[in-house]
């Protein structure tokens, strides 16, 4: 039987006399696991944990990180999609391109009567399964199977839609890469200062002024106004309440940040921005950002004209967001039951899934992708990177021999601002940002990093480490995880197979 416990380590077996001359161990040791490896009770951190930090005993505390697990069950599908008639297949994938979280809703995606027969032939397949639903045969939702490849992707041609961009483009919005490095400095901040809200909701200003000073946001630390730090910082905090990164807790009144920020800050400009599209726009607008995507690709630095973009899509991809029914009769939209359905011709779908296009262009605008002028949109910057054109060559950042690093603006990713965020303290930020390594910063990241990843973050982004930089760093650490504790250990079982129950304090 597996158990989850508590680790203490040290660097070297001499160090167990010098603890236990301190406080006595025998009494919190569960067994040991190694000559520097013991599993504590929990009464260590309760009554041993505190007289070695009295004593100046640096203990490093740790939690274990979850293993990863392969969500995929592992069943080969090739020879069941080999075997769907073609039909079928175009059904499975139509479904796919729809489908918000694996689900999609039936009745929007085929024709429950005219291709019931290949709706069934998936069900049997084990390619759908239907969910409980009080919805006619077929109309209700369905969850696709687990570990099916993704659909092709439709081939686009926009080349017509294309023509030079006008000069009453509307001004970009604020990019929404440098508000994700914003939100990922501010996390990094919210993981060492508690910022909670008053009972009236504004964020109360003196935990406000710690986490100012934290990030060196100038006047707001005087303040405790986020709003003093600069537009950038509250449209950050902003869109990062807005999405789901950063919510209040509400017993405590706490601000506190999503365990997975991590995982919606990494990958390429393309991914992350694809995952914060997920969060701002409908589910069932969501099919039509692939063909924007290829417009702006096409596009580069030209514009689109948004209604001959409109006619192509027409052509290209009829079907992106409703199936006709009425496969052997009328062509019409999903109608309820006793409704006569909107004919499904061109003319309905200029008027119809050209509303919901420019619904989306409309959010693309306001997120920092597009520019828009009447019957126009063109990329940003940023557009063109969630597009997939090369991403301009990064500045360097800069490591000094006394242990400052130098960051120019967009010399970073999110998620290794976040990173260098965590790693040293930033002492201002003007028009390129300066940070101090020391070693307070260093053991706050080795709770949940190490010594070599925090070397590789600077050896990427830098000409080079001075020696004495990855000296001092080294030094540190050999210091901070002289004596470690790691909560969350996942055991097999308990040294010597005692019962996980015997002798817990």
């Amino acid at each position: 039987m597996s158990i989850v416990t508590s680790v203490l380590e040290v660097a070297s077996p001499a160090i167990w006399a010098e603890l236990e001359a301190i406080t006595p161990l025998a009494e919190h040791v569960e067994g040991a696991l190694s000559p520097t490896h013991r599993v504590v009770r929990r009464s260590f951190v309760r009554k041993a944990l505190p007289v070695l930090r009295e004593r100046g005993v640096s203990v490093l505390v740790r939690f274990a990180t979850a293993p990863e697990t392969d969500e995929a069950s592992g069943v080969d599908l090739g020879p069941t999609l080999a075997a769907l008639p073609d039909p079928a297949r175009a059904i499975l994938h139509r479904a796919q391109r729809r489908a918000n979280d694996g689900t999609v809703l039936g009745g929007t995606v085929w024709d429950p009567v005219g291709e019931a027969q290949w709706v069934d032939a998936l069900c049997a397949a084990g390619l759908l399964e239907p969910l409980p639903t009080e919805a006619p045969p077929r109309l209700g939702p369905y969850r696709l199977a687990p570990d099916l490849p993704a659909p092709p992707p439709v081939a686009y041609d926009f080349t017509e839609a294309v023509f030079d961009a006008p000069d009453d483009l509307e001004p970009a919005a604020p990019s929404p890469d440098d508000l994700l490095g914003a939100i990922a400095a501010l996390a990094a901040g919210l993981s060492d200062v508690v910022v909670t809200r008053t009972l009236a909701g504004p964020l109360a200003k003196a935990p406000l002024r710690r986490l100012a000073k934290r990030l060196a946001l100038g006047e707001a630390a005087r303040t405790g106004r986020l709003q003093d730090a600069g537009p950038r910082w509250t449209r950050a905090w902003a869109l990062a309440e807005g999405v789901g990164l950063f919510e209040t807790d509400t017993v405590t009144r706490a601000v506190t940040i999503e365990p997975q920020l991590d995982g919606f800050l990494a990958g390429e400009a393309a991914a992350r921005l694809d995952r914060l599209l997920a969060r701002v726009l409908e589910p069932d607008m969501r099919p039509l950002l692939p063909p924007i995507r290829a417009a702006l690709k096409a596009a580069g630095t030209e514009a689109i004209d948004d209604v001959v973009w409109l006619e192509l899509l027409a052509e290209q991809h009829r079907d992106i967001l409703f199936s006709p029914w009425g496969q052997v009769g009328r062509p019409c939209y999903p109608a309820g039951p006793g409704e006569v359905g909107i004919p499904y011709d061109e003319d309905r779908f200029i008027q119809l899934e050209g509303r919901l296009a420019e619904e989306v262009l409309g959010v693309l605008a306001k997120v920092g992708l597009v520019r828009r002028a009447p019957g126009v949109f063109a990329a940003t910057p940023d557009g063109l990177a969630w597009a997939g054109a090369p991403p301009p060559p990064r500045s360097p950042v800069w490591v000094t021999s006394d242990l400052e690093v130098v960051v120019p603006p967009g010399a970073l990713s999110p998620a290794d601002r976040l990173d260098l965020e965590r790693l040293a303290r930033c002492t201002s930020r003007d028009v390129v940002e300066r940070y101090r390594l020391d070693k307070s910063t260093l053991a706050s990241w080795l709770r949940a990093g190490s010594l070599e990843g925090a070397l590789d973050l600077l050896a990427r982004h830098t000409p080079a480490v001075p020696v004495t930089v990855t000296e001092t760093l080294t030094s540190w650490s050999r210091s901070v995880e002289r004596v470690v504790l790691t909560h969350g250990v996942l055991l097999d079982a308990l040294p010597g197979d005692k019962s996980p129950m015997e002798g817990q304090a």
